[in-house]
């Protein structure tokens, strides 16, 4: 294929992500109801609104001290390294502009993005098999990272424990070892404690933006913040880059870059909610970015929160990837009732897996008391390269 056809493929393919919701649909909640109907009633908290401010000169000299050097610089030529060197006074008249004219967002020309093509294997046999990573400009990133270090300042001591992906303190080996201990804990009791991990599939590039607005409102983020996120990304459009050349722009309606400091805010307000909408006194949610799960003692329990988030991802039009998430249990019992869940799916298109030994947050999870070497296995393999002969 030519450079000019594999640009081609590239936008025909992500067009039906980005650009999957109406505009209308990123600006009223017409078409979420059903979203909104599960959240209003969960229990969910109106949080009091939080301090954002973006003219504040030593915010952005703090924000800029902290970028990386040598990240790539985006469309619009600033590196972080030039940013870096310019005079205080230089920034103040930054903080100044973006502060008056924030809740318009920024122009097309600022919002233009690079997106490179990252296999996701060795040997990628199709566009599903390609990760998109794109590169927006440094005005934009810079303006979301001084939004979003405020946020998080405040979101550390009030959102949910198990809540994790970028907020202060809160780690993913954090996430992995509460959940470990909870499993050890259950075991020396000889309880049943189950639970479920999903993954979801493309979600950076699927989640609507209205219900994330709505979701920011009720966690306390002011209403300029929304309106320049939103009217930011409307005008985004993202240039393919391959072999050296830029191809024609797709613009999008739908989800966010991964990576950026404003998407993470909308992962851990998605989090946020998923958790409010299968938490209760038997079932205990925890969440990094767009990996989800949850450990309940109650059988019963686990299959009305598996039929919850069911419902909670289909209201956002999110897709849970089957093939890469799973039912797990310390008991046998457990897991042979998790597989009579198939029934929920009539078709038989979709799978029920079911798991006792997995890999998830980074960590290695043995959901009973057998001992599983495959990762030891793993390692071994790993180091035989550097042995000596």
């Amino acid at each position: 294929m030519t450079t000019g056809e594999i640009h081609g493929a590239f936008n025909a393919f992500w067009s039906k992500y980005w650009l999957r919701d109406q505009v209308c649909e990123t600006e009223s909640d017409e078409a979420w109801k059903s979203f909104v109907d599960q959240v209003e009633p969960s229990g969910f908290p109106q949080y009091p609104d939080i301090h954002v401010s973006l003219e504040s000169t030593a915010l952005w000299m703090k924000a800029i001290q902290g970028l990386k050097s040598g990240k790539a610089h985006g469309v619009d030529g600033w590196r972080y390294e030039e940013i870096k060197k310019l005079p205080e006074a230089c920034i103040r008249d930054l903080a100044t502009i973006l502060a008056k004219g924030a809740t318009f967002g920024l122009s097309k020309a600022l919002m233009a993005a690079k997106t490179t093509l990252l296999a996701k294997n060795p040997d990628p046999k199709s566009l599903h098999h390609i990760r998109p990573i794109t590169v927006l400009g440094v005005i934009y990133r810079l303006t979301g990272r001084v939004i979003f270090k405020q946020v998080v300042a405040a979101w550390k001591s009030s959102l949910p424990l198990l809540i994790s992906g970028g907020l202060p303190g809160r780690g993913i080996k954090d996430l992995a070892f509460m959940l470990k201990f909870r499993i050890e804990q259950a075991i020396q009791a000889k309880a049943q404690l189950g639970g479920f991990t999903l993954d979801l599939k493309k979600a950076f590039n699927t989640f609507p933006r209205w219900p994330v607005i709505f979701l920011w409102r009720f966690l306390g983020i002011p209403q300029w913040v929304c309106d320049f996120w939103l009217h930011s990304l409307m005008r985004m459009e993202r240039f393919p880059h391959l072999h050296g050349m830029l191809g024609p722009p797709i613009a999008s309606t739908t989800g966010a870059p991964e990576g950026d400091s404003l998407s993470v805010l909308a992962t851990l307000a998605s989090a946020t909610a998923f958790h409010w909408s299968v938490a209760n006194d038997s079932v205990t949610p925890h969440g990094y970015a767009y990996n989800w799960g949850w450990s309940t003692f109650n059988f019963g329990c686990h299959r009305m929160a598996f039929a919850s988030v069911l419902n909670f991802s289909s209201s956002l039009r999110l897709e849970i990837d089957f093939d890469k998430s799973w039912h797990w249990s310390i008991t046998k019992e457990f897991r042979n009732a998790c597989l009579d869940l198939a029934h929920l799916f009539p078709s038989g298109d979709i799978p029920i897996r079911v798991e006792s030994h997995v890999k998830d947050l980074g960590e290695r999870f043995h959901s009973g008391k057998t001992i599983q070497l495959g990762s030891v296995k793993e390692k071994s393999l790993r180091l035989k390269p550097a042995q000596k002969e």
